[in-house]
């Protein structure tokens, strides 16, 4: 059953007028989609973390242990917390901005990695970063700008997704937003910690002044009836002026317009290279005259062998020329 969390309680009642399409604010890159590797984040979203502190991660790469299989798509984010007082934020400007005093609704799958290994600055040895943590959204005029906290959910502590719905009005017309993980409060000691995040929605425009809340149906319903719609990834979405937080350099923000990237790696379960092969499928019937990005990383040269014959057998099998699409072999 999905879990649905209200950020502020607000009352609504229920009216398809105030739902215009015009209105709903739509997320660059909402289902986290890019290559998977440590320390990548996805295309549309930029680091927004702390200076000398490595980016948050694309899954799944098998880096860290994390073996969980995404949400929607083919990849998600992965934010930690850490015992030095440092966390992970990724940030992107909107679409457009949101309208001042107006209401919206936010949905997000998240999850907790049960394993999240890696080396803690504290004690200089491995650690696994798996306390439960939250997700703040925060809402701003620029990359990393935090302004207003629009809402935040629960401790995370599944390891299995969960969809969770905030609602948020906003005091100004802001253009950017930011999600971070961070720690239970109050914080009596800052802890190794992880959150999942995938399948974000837009933000879609909700009645501030009803008499009745709604019930879960009522929610789900509003968020499926938005169609999804492609926002491009422009340069001039990249803000390199004197607005950003000293710590964010014009190299960690430079964003690439979405690149077609699809990963056929042994790190993938049986369902994940189902999906990878649909993904093939669908990449030509969606571009029949486009080259396919097909990347194989592992560890030896052996095993980038073995998954490129496999890789080329199901091609066959599919009935897709392997001159169409570019298998790039790396090692991981």
């Amino acid at each position: 059953m999905k879990t649905i969390y209200f950020s502020i309680i607000i009352s609504f009642f229920f009216t398809t007028a105030i739902f215009c399409q015009s209105e709903v604010i739509h997320i660059k890159n909402p289902s986290f989609e890019d290559y998977p590797r440590p320390e990548r984040v996805p295309e549309g979203w930029i680091d927004c973390g702390f200076e000398l502190e490595s980016p948050p991660d694309t899954h799944p790469s098998g880096a860290f242990e994390v073996v969980q299989t995404p949400a929607d798509g083919m990849s998600f984010l992965g934010l930690v917390v850490r015992d030095i007082d440092t966390w992970e934020k990724v940030g992107q400007k909107l679409g457009k901005p949101m309208t001042s005093g107006q209401c919206y609704g936010f949905k997000i799958s998240l999850c907790r990695s049960d394993k999240y290994v890696s080396i803690s600055k504290h004690t200089g040895m491995k650690a696994n970063y798996v306390e439960p943590t939250k997700l703040v959204l925060w809402g701003g005029n620029s990359f990393c700008d935090k302004v207003e906290k629009l809402g935040e959910t629960p401790l995370i502590e599944h390891t299995d997704w969960k969809s969770y719905i905030i609602l948020f009005q906003p005091q100004k017309a802001y253009s950017h937003i930011q999600l971070e993980a961070f720690y239970k409060q109050p914080i009596l000691a800052p802890y190794n910690g992880n959150l999942l995040v995938d399948n974000a929605s837009p933000m879609v425009p909700v009645p501030c002044d009803s008499a009745a809340i709604w019930n879960n149906e009522k929610y789900e319903a509003l968020f499926n009836d938005i169609a999804p719609v492609y926002v491009d990834i422009e340069a001039s979405d990249v803000d390199v002026s004197s607005t950003l937080s000293p710590t964010i350099s014009a190299e960690r923000i430079a964003l690439r317009k979405p690149i077609s990237v699809i990963y056929y790696n042994s790190s993938l379960d049986a369902e994940g290279r189902t999906k990878a092969l649909k993904a093939i499928v669908e990449f030509f019937n969606d571009r029949p005259s486009s080259k396919a990005n097909i990347i194989i990383e592992e560890h030896t040269k052996a095993q980038r062998k073995l998954q490129k014959q496999k890789l080329l057998r199901d091609l066959k099998q599919l009935g897709i020329d392997k001159s169409k699409c570019k298998i790039t072999l790396l090692k991981k």
